[in-house]
This record gives structure tokens, sequence and C-alpha cells, in this order.
């Protein structure tokens, strides 16, 4: 292009020199605001994470309590292939649910045991989060995560 005069010469090399994009000042302060929004977000996304995987976890143990309680109601007598004897220590932190009909689930964020209900009508779940272990861990989950089933008053609370 041929320009007339000095003038429009000039304020097109001005519009090229600060058209040139992001200084690495300016990146580094984005980044630095980035970083500091996720470790402000991070520890709440954590906790609602883990209360997705116990409320998957509740889903599940409901679901096998109705099934394994259905079959005692209607035979009138525990099932032999539920183990219910908390003297062996793996019986009390299983973390896979067998049903009857076969089919396995793995839970999520936590462990359960099976007892046979002391009034004699079935079966009682106790669930736990992985959490719980600590004694630091149940007090501050004991209100959220912890799952009974079978009691006379079912105790529970929304994850």
């Amino acid at each position: 292009m041929i320009y007339l005069n000095n003038r429009s010469v000039i304020q097109t090399n001005k519009k090229n020199l600060y058209n040139r994009g992001f200084s690495l000042i300016e990146l580094i302060i984005v980044i630095a605001i980035i970083a500091v929004l996720t470790g402000i977000l991070a520890p709440s996304l954590l906790s609602y994470i883990h209360k997705a995987k116990v409320a998957a976890d509740w889903s599940n143990l409901r679901a096998y309590y109705s099934e394994i309680q259905a079959d005692f109601t209607y035979t009138g007598k525990h099932d032999s292939n539920i183990e219910t004897d908390l003297g062996v220590p793996s019986h009390w932190n299983r973390t896979e649910i067998h049903y009857p009909s076969g089919r396995t689930v793995k839970l999520k964020a936590g462990y359960y045991a099976i007892t046979k209900n002391p009034e004699g009508n079935g079966y009682q779940i106790c669930y736990y989060c992985n959490h719980c272990k600590t004694s630091e861990g149940y007090e501050k989950h004991k209100h959220s995560c912890i799952l009974v089933l079978g009691a006379r008053q079912d105790v529970d609370s929304t994850p």
C-alpha cells in the first residue's frame, strides 16, 4: 500500500505494535488466579464426590437388604449362603455385595457387615465409610456416612 502522507504510515505502525497478544506477566497473573480458585474449590468438590460415592453405596445396600429380607420373609429362614458371623474379621470389612441372584457390586466408599437381627426377624446391615476407620473420622462422619438397616428403627442420614 502506498500512503499519501506520513501520518497514515505512523498510525498503521502503531496499530501493529499494540496488537501482538498477551505479555508473559499477564499470563502468569491469569495462571495464579486459576490456581487460587482451584485451591479454594477443590476441598468442597472432593466432599461432594465422597457424598456421591456414599449415596451409591447406600442405594446398593438398600437394594441388597430388600432382596435378602424378602427371601427371609418368604422362607421364614436365614439363607445359609449369607455369612453373618462377625467373629471372622473378613466378614466385618466387606467391600463387595454378593446378591443371591449372583450379581456382584463393589462398594465405592466404604464397607459393611451383616448380622442376624437379634429379634429374629431377618437381617441387620451396618455400613461405614472408609473415613470412619479412625476415631477422628468417625466423629466427623458418623452423622453423614453411617447406615444401619434392619434395626427396630432404621438409623440413617442423607449424604
